[in-house]
């Protein structure tokens, strides 16, 4: 397991957190990411992939972040992962509108968009109808100081699980 680039890369994920998600880059071989700011989980699931496994990410940055900073993070986002870019397929948009556009072929979809009700019923909604048979979703922040994220996870997931940290998973 190999995490000692993401350790390193500006975030809000844990190490045991990134402990699990290179366990899953390394059981799964085509994983989305949505949501990756500047690349700390991004570089957990790429350093960690099996070989002809694929791992595409998915993020707005100049459009999610209301600061007017999306261009910075996005283009420290390549700076962090500049040396695996040519192995991540990079979808630059909004998950509401970018999910409806891809096909039902993944094994594992972890969400880190918007942490609001609305914005992740519809994320996991479109989501979990690109997970194959026996697919894993996942995603991040499952803590009461984002009630919205866990209100809507729990509703669509009564057997949602909690495996570490914040990390919320469910197989579909």
């Amino acid at each position: 397991m190999n995490i000692e680039k993401a350790k390193k890369i500006k975030g809000w994920m844990r190490i045991s957190e990134l402990q699990w998600i290179a366990q899953q880059a390394a059981t799964h071989s085509n994983i989305l990411e949505v949501g990756v700011y500047e690349g700390r989980s991004t570089r957990a699931w790429i350093d960690n992939l099996q070989e002809n496994s694929r791992l595409s990410v998915m993020d707005s940055w100049d459009t999610e972040y209301g600061n007017g900073e999306g261009p910075i993070h996005f283009n420290t986002f390549k700076q962090n992962l500049k040396d695996k870019l040519c192995d991540i397929t990079v979808i630059h948009g909004k998950s509401s509108s970018q999910l409806s556009l891809l096909k039902k072929e993944y094994d594992c979809i972890f969400i880190d968009a918007a942490h609001d009700y609305l914005s992740v019923t519809v994320d996991c909604t479109l989501a979990g109808q690109l997970l194959v048979p026996g697919g894993l979703l996942c995603g991040h922040d499952y803590e009461p100081s984002h009630s919205g994220l866990m209100k809507a996870v729990k509703e669509l997931f009564p057997t949602v699980q909690n495996p570490v940290g914040t990390i919320w998973s469910v197989t579909l």
